[in-house]
């Protein structure tokens, strides 16, 4: 019985280290992935400045090459623009 109760206790060790072990490779993977992107996009946005591209032009080319940034087999990023509204008075 002690044997079957060690036994079953090192399973669920190994797999509770796996389980954070692969949670921590996919946390590194996707941070790196919006890295890339982020440098893309902040490529394109000083274009914009320098005016050596069109701003209009620059937006759409700027969410066009990330979005084809993959993140493992079948998950893909998604940018989006938002504009921060400050609320005052509260």
């Amino acid at each position: 019985m002690i044997l079957w109760v060690g036994t079953i206790m090192i399973i669920f060790f190994y797999a509770w280290q796996h389980r954070a072990k692969t949670i921590s490779d996919r946390h590194e993977k996707l941070s790196l992935r919006i890295e890339e992107a982020n440098s893309i996009v902040s490529d394109y946005y000083q274009l914009s400045l320098q005016q050596a591209t069109p701003e209009d032009q620059a937006k759409k080319q700027a969410l066009k090459v990330p979005s084809s940034i993959r993140y493992g087999t079948d998950g893909s990023l998604t940018a989006f623009h938002y504009t921060q509204v400050g609320v005052s008075g509260l």
